[in-house]
């Protein structure tokens, strides 16, 4: 154990030092979510989504709606009330609108209701809807009634949790740090092969399990320290949001998937015997996974696809990473995902570890 330990610090110390290692597998998600950060972070001067329910079917609710409809600075979206507020406190819309029963009867006797539903959790798309909405509807009062208040509006307030683009995009940017930061750790290992450092630690009482597995525990180590980077920089530069009760479920997800792809890396380091060869192999699996894992955006591949992306660890880190992220999911929902990292993870680490070779 007292080898292992000391191998295990050795290694780690190794990777620090490997500046070429921290610019590649670091450089590439802080650089992307910097700029996808600065293009997408500020969605103030999008028309607000608006959902509406008209559940009085009257003319004056269709007028209603025609003026609403009308407003460039809205979006408005029909549907039944029930999902319109389900999608609300999804962060898909800023406030839903609901034109009650009696609404055209009412604006006769002033007694005109609605309900409008409204984020309290943000402040600024709050008061946007408000200020929009009241303005359309004054503007019906003055049609029907002069300047009399005949509609009354029924404030309720959601908490919502506000989805931007680059709160959808932190999760692919800290699995594609993972992916980077280990994918590359058996061209290493082929260097070492070809100039003869393996061969003589073959000649201590090292094993080669003691070797990899201080490998593989440095890389989790530093896969931890990179992603507690990358959401420091979303968290202070982009305002993304990150609970610390998210916190134990996502480093869970970095050391699976960081080990499912660090094993990946090394199937590559045995079966490939040029450092420079290894080098494109990697590359090779790597930008398709990447892309194909949905660390931009999520895809939806054509049939033929699915299989090979349903196969990717990187699919299911990202796809795991999001659902914490984006829809406060435990690690018990999402056990498939790291279930099939685990495994693919184990597999290769099992073939690396019968095919490790000291030597060319």
């Amino acid at each position: 154990m007292k080898v292992f330990l000391k191998m295990v610090r050795l290694q780690f110390k190794m990777l620090l030092r490997n500046r070429a290692l921290m610019i590649s597998s670091l450089g590439l998600a802080v650089v992307s979510m910097l700029i996808f950060g600065f293009l997408f972070s500020n969605d103030t001067n999008q028309p607000l989504a608006v959902g509406l329910t008209d559940l009085d079917k009257s003319p004056a609710s269709a007028q209603v709606t025609a003026a609403l409809e009308k407003n460039q600075a809205i979006k408005v979206t029909t549907g039944d009330q029930a999902a319109l507020v389900n999608d609300l406190k999804q962060g898909q819309y800023s406030a839903v609108v609901v034109l009650e029963p009696g609404f055209g009867s009412g604006l006769a006797t002033a007694n005109a209701h609605v309900q409008l539903y409204v984020d309290n959790t943000d402040i600024v798309g709050a008061a946007r809807s408000r200020g929009t909405i009241g303005a359309i509807f004054d503007e019906v009062s003055k049609q029907s009634a002069g300047f009399k208040d005949v509609i009354t509006v029924d404030e309720q307030q959601v908490t919502v949790r506000q989805q931007r683009q680059i709160d959808v995009l932190t999760p692919g940017m800290l699995g594609m740090t993972i992916m980077f930061a280990n994918m590359f750790v058996g061209v290493a290992l082929i260097g070492w092969r070809e100039r003869g450092t393996l061969k003589r630690l073959s000649a201590t009482p090292l094993k080669a399990w003691q070797l990899i597995g201080a490998q593989i525990v440095s890389q989790l180590a530093l896969s931890l320290v990179q992603a507690a980077l990358i959401l420091v920089i979303a968290a202070t530069v982009f305002n993304v949001q990150v609970e610390t009760g998210w916190l134990p479920a996502l480093g869970v997800l970095v050391l699976v998937g960081a080990f499912s792809i660090v094993s990946l890396g090394y199937v590559i380091g045995n079966f490939v015997e040029k450092q420079q060869a290894a080098q494109s192999t990697a590359t090779l699996i790597s930008l398709p996974m990447m892309f194909l894992g949905g660390s931009y955006f999520v895809v939806d591949p054509p049939t033929f696809l699915k299989p090979v992306v349903e196969i990717l660890p990187l699919t299911h880190l990202n796809r795991a990473l999001r659902q914490v992220m984006l829809n406060d999911a435990g690690l018990s929902s999402v056990l498939p995902d790291l279930g099939i990292m685990a495994a693919f993870g184990a597999v290769l680490l099992a073939l690396s570890l019968r095919t490790f070779k000291w030597s060319r």
